[in-house]
């Protein structure tokens, strides 16, 4: 199970673009499988041959732990006996642009903060990773 929130955009807006700019017959399909949300988790589960239960939250900026939340869920319902749970976000040009125009990033002067407990907070910093 995996929570993302946009992780995938980037595939998304080159695969767009090529079909754009070539047409749609000229697009490799083979492409298309890495635009789809749940793409980080199937790559997955299709690497290490893992069967089983495989779905992709995408809650916005707490889709990683509802993920770990769904999968709790389940193993408690007895649907599962374990789980393998991550949280992924890959950073992109398409990311900061629209988190940009949102004005959702935080700013750069001293009296402006990324930091979610502080009062003065009153953004967000982008980062890419996964757990």
């Amino acid at each position: 199970m995996t929570g993302t929130t946009i992780s995938v955009i980037w595939n998304i807006s080159e695969f767009s673009k090529e079909a754009a700019e070539e047409g749609p017959q000229f697009v490799n399909p083979a492409g298309f499988p890495g635009t789809t949300i749940n793409a980080p988790s199937s790559q997955v589960s299709i690497r290490f041959n893992i069967k089983g239960c495989n779905t992709t939250i995408s809650t916005g900026y707490t889709a990683g732990l509802d993920s770990l939340k769904y999968a709790l869920d389940f193993i408690k319902l007895g649907r599962l006996k374990a789980a393998l749970v991550a949280g992924v976000e890959a950073l992109s040009f398409q990311n900061f642009v629209g988190f940009y125009n949102l004005g959702f990033l935080a700013g750069i002067n001293v009296e402006e903060l990324s930091c979610p407990f502080d009062k003065r907070r009153n953004g967000i910093i982008l980062g890419e990773g996964s757990c």
